[in-house]
């Protein structure tokens, strides 16, 4: 239990360093360039909407655009240089308590929570009084157990689900106005800052503590290998990586290995809410994602019937589970890790999760 800190903070800090890293590179793309279907104005409308009407036009919503990609590629490189963590700490703070008020508290309480590991154990606070009611309030916040109990509690309710987003979200902000006065203290004496991070000294057992990191990377990297989509921290990014026509300006859809992505599906119509839903929008999904909609419909009496368009071809399913050709149910861990988002079948990509 002792060597918990010096084994897990570092692998922790490594896996938030490659999310941001991530999601900005997922968004190197046409689509969220494009301000009328950009996730960031569509998410800045959505904070206009809860703050009661912020101003808009062109030339601002270019500018959020390429300030929300700055922020997720660049609060990284902040992070990793010792004189710039702190401002890069404040920075991603503010960015997390917007996307808290734009109406994801989870993502953010998260965030916050992992990026007090980033904050130093011991700045230099000088002898004023005020400096002393600073050093311990700043004890508190950057003790090891302090860090790992913020951690663990909020992962805990982050998986609780959307029923404590209210509590996540009050969270969220009291955390971060606790850790945005502790790094704006740490910004005061700057050479503080490069000092060594909480837990970087001589730790032991991190070595399996890194399999976490390597599996955010391994995630983050499936959409341009063929695999799942849902899992890749490309959520509010307009990545589209599906049927040979990506949209990202660097990886070309000739470095998928799988072929999960090119083999879609069309709903005509169904008796299940979420085949329904993909109908009436008209959106495809992979089929390995169509099979896995159907293993996951609730049991009733009747069996899902479906109507759908695969490869030119129309099929009617009268009933799904027990027709052999669709291989149903999905194995638990392709449920699990094998999972794909919605795409529209032309025009750009759309905001979604």
């Amino acid at each position: 239990a002792q060597h918990f800190p010096g084994a897990f903070f570092p692998a922790a800090r490594v896996a938030l360093l490659l999310v941001y890293l991530l999601s900005g590179f997922h968004k190197l793309n046409r689509d969220f360039f494009s301000p009328e279907v950009s996730c960031a104005t569509t998410l800045y409308g959505r904070l206009s909407e809860r703050l009661g009407g912020l101003p808009a036009g062109p030339a601002l919503l270019a500018l959020i655009i390429v300030l929300t990609l700055a922020i997720e590629l660049g609060v990284p490189v902040l992070l990793m240089l010792p004189r710039l963590r702190g401002a890069g700490v404040v920075i991603a703070l503010l960015f997390h308590v917007v996307l808290a008020l734009a109406g994801y508290p989870r993502f953010s309480a998260t965030g916050v929570a992992l990026l007090t590991l980033f904050l130093p154990e011991h700045p230099e606070f000088g002898q004023s009084e005020l400096g002393r009611v600073g050093a311990k309030a700043w004890a508190a916040l950057a003790a090891p157990v302090t860090r790992a109990l913020l951690v663990a509690g909020l992962a805990v309710g982050v998986a609780v689900g959307p029923v404590a987003s209210e509590f996540l979200l009050l969270a969220a902000q009291l955390f971060l106005a606790a850790a945005v006065v502790a790094a704006a203290l740490a910004l005061l004496p700057v050479p503080a800052m490069s000092k060594p991070l909480a837990g970087a000294a001589a730790p032991r057992h991190w070595q399996a503590a890194m399999l976490a990191p390597v599996l955010v990377l391994a995630s983050g990297l499936t959409p341009y290998l063929g695999l799942g989509t849902d899992r890749a921290f490309s959520m509010y990014s307009n990545l589209r990586t599906e049927d040979g026509r990506p949209n990202h300006f660097l990886i070309p859809s000739s470095i998928q290995v799988f072929g999960y992505q090119r083999d879609l599906v069309q709903v005509i119509e169904s008796n299940t809410p979420r085949l329904n839903y993909l109908a009436r929008r008209r959106l495809l999904v992979p089929y390995a994602e169509f099979r896995a909609i159907i293993s996951e419909a609730p049991s009733a009496e009747r069996d899902v019937a479906v109507t759908f368009v695969r490869r030119g071809e129309r099929h009617v399913i009268p009933a799904a589970r027990r027709d052999s050709s669709l291989a149903v149910p999905v194995p638990l861990p392709a449920l699990k890790w094998l999972r794909f988002r919605p795409i529209e079948p032309a025009g750009k990509r759309q905001c979604t999760v």
